[in-house]
């Protein structure tokens, strides 16, 4: 074998992403935007409805550019599985990180 032969394997991803990598991998991007929307929402004094509504809206973004960057067939995960995939985890992760940052820097 030569080395550029060994170089191109090396480099090339000829392993199809199964569905529990693929999981695993949205919901550390999920988690991560809604402790970031979180924390951005309770130093910006954002209250009520409008602070759900930006974690909805961050959590389809999140998703949807997953799916564009990923370029992922649609039996590993389709659109609407990776929109409401790990939803009430995030939410969980958000809620709390709002509450104590908006806590935090508000009272």
């Amino acid at each position: 074998m030569s080395l550029s032969s060994k170089q191109s394997k090396a480099t090339t991803s000829s392993v199809e992403p199964s569905k529990l990598s693929c999981s695993n991998a949205l919901w550390r991007v999920k988690c991560s935007v809604s402790l970031l929307t979180g924390f951005v929402l309770g130093v910006i004094p954002v209250r009520g409805i409008f602070g759900f509504l930006a974690f909805g809206l961050a959590q389809g973004i999140a998703g949807l550019l997953f799916l564009t960057f990923m370029k992922l067939p649609d039996y590993v995960l389709d659109h609407m599985e990776a929109l409401t995939e790990h939803v009430m985890m995030s939410f969980s992760c958000f809620t709390v990180t709002w509450i104590i940052t908006y806590s935090l820097f508000n009272f």
